[in-house]
């Protein structure tokens, strides 16, 4: 914090000095009320040419009071003279210039400076619209309001203006601001266009954080700063043309160049928008993908399923049926049971008197050639059949739930696959083992 040279200048308490130039010094100051302002006193390095430096000090005040009222310009309050100083009261606007913010963080991105360009250029457009010329636009003189971090410009006062004016005889002036000056402009002839080229000149020095000298090519007279950043081709297109050397190949209002800056807008946010919605269709489709191929998955392993139960089942059911004695009867021999394709003698069950299972095949063997059905003869190859069908379905179905739930967007039921795969898994080993029992 810099210390303020005396307490009070007229009825305002001095807080602080907030810059000293060639040509002047600006205070912080407080009103009666303790409302904060800003003080700029006239005061040039050099005494010989205050006659000339107080006539453009007024004047400045003049142009400041045409200018008017803006929210993002510092409102003149008036302009009074005490013990031989002359000095500008205006708005104090609280927050941090663009130079000091620049150095506390990294480069600014190109939506950022987009940003920046439409707020400035709309204060730039205000300001030509009254006739008046800034002429000492650069990071140091556009404040990120505190508030609101709208980006407002300030430093009307007289001694930039005096400043140029007499740039030839006081090379302090161009300390700070050298950068940004047009080139028309550094010859004493500055126009609207000067304004619109320090803004793009400010506009480098935040993309890539070198000062614009530096981002110039002597040696080719061309701009070389998008060798160090690289944009998007419509930006740099309006960037370069605001930095363009030849004011008949620069833009010539405000008003123009901002429209150019915010079609450059929409269309960058329109491509991120495609962008992010083609991302977003990308991330849907691998998703869907990914639930197609499971549901593939699925359905493969429920015909898997069934095609193994039903492989497994047929040959109990067949096998059992095939075991089944046949009995060849003929007139005058007695009848004969084949079992394994061995010929063995008719037993009479009655008279019969070796083990019950000879008996239980017999009865059975007669109850076939009778014409009973065989789900009656053979009830424990059928019902065993008919265990491993209900047990398949109900894998099956298990498996089916499991699938819809999971296409609806639903979380996967693990307990339902694992219920699903212990099904399958009785199915495959489940009639070994009522067999074995058996």
């Amino acid at each position: 914090m810099k210390e303020a040279i005396q307490q009070t200048i007229k009825d305002y308490t001095i807080i602080r000095s907030l810059a000293q130039g060639g040509f002047g010094v600006t205070f912080l100051a407080e009103d009666s009320n303790q409302k904060r302002l800003v003080i700029k006193q006239l005061r040039p390095i050099a005494q010989n040419d205050l006659e000339s430096s107080l006539t453009y000090f007024i004047k400045e005040c003049d142009r400041l009071k045409a200018v008017g009222h803006h929210d993002r310009i510092p409102t003149f309050i008036e302009y009074f003279e005490e013990g031989g100083q002359h000095h500008i009261v205006q708005q104090y606007i609280p927050g941090q210039n663009l130079l000091e913010e620049a150095r506390g963080r990294d480069r600014y991105s190109e939506t950022e400076v987009i940003d920046l360009l439409l707020d400035c250029l709309e204060t730039l457009d205000f300001i030509h619209s009254k006739n008046l010329i800034h002429r000492d636009i650069k990071p140091a003189n556009l404040i990120r309001r505190q508030i609101d971090s709208k980006i407002c410009l300030v430093d009307f006062g007289a001694a930039k203006a005096v400043s140029e004016t007499i740039l030839a005889k006081t090379s302090h002036t161009l300390i700070g601001s050298v950068s940004y000056s047009a080139p028309e402009q550094m010859i004493g002839h500055a126009t609207y266009a000067s304004d619109l080229y320090a803004l793009g000149a400010t506009c480098l020095f935040l993309l890539t954080g070198q000062e614009p000298t530096d981002l110039y090519s002597i040696a080719e007279d061309q701009w070389c700063w998008q060798e160090t950043y690289q944009t998007s081709p419509e930006f740099a297109e309006v960037l370069n043309k605001l930095i363009h050397r030849a004011t008949s190949k620069r833009y010539t209002t405000a008003k123009e160049a901002r429209n150019d800056v915010a079609d450059v807008c929409d269309r960058i946010r329109k491509r991120e928008k495609n962008e992010a919605r083609a991302h977003q269709i990308q991330t849907l489709r691998r998703h869907q993908l990914v639930r197609t191929t499971r549901k593939v998955a699925l359905r493969v392993a429920a015909v898997a399923a069934l095609g193994v139960g039903i492989w497994q089942v047929t040959p109990v059911i067949t096998s059992n049926i095939e075991k089944l004695p046949t009995i060849i009867t003929t007139e005058d021999q007695p009848p004969i049971i084949i079992e394994n394709d061995e010929p063995k003698p008719e037993v009479n069950p009655f008279e019969f008197e070796g083990d019950s299972k000879s008996i239980e095949e017999l009865v059975k063997s007669k109850m076939i050639a009778a014409g009973y059905p065989a789900m009656i003869v053979e009830p424990i190859p059928f019902m065993l059949g008919a265990v491993k069908f209900v047990v398949l379905a109900s894998g099956i179905f298990s498996l089916g739930f499991t699938y819809i739930s999971f296409s609806r967007g639903e979380r996967l039921d693990t307990s339902r696959l694992v219920t699903s795969g212990l099904l399958m898994i009785f199915v495959l080993i489940g009639p070994h083992l009522l067999i074995a029992l058996l």
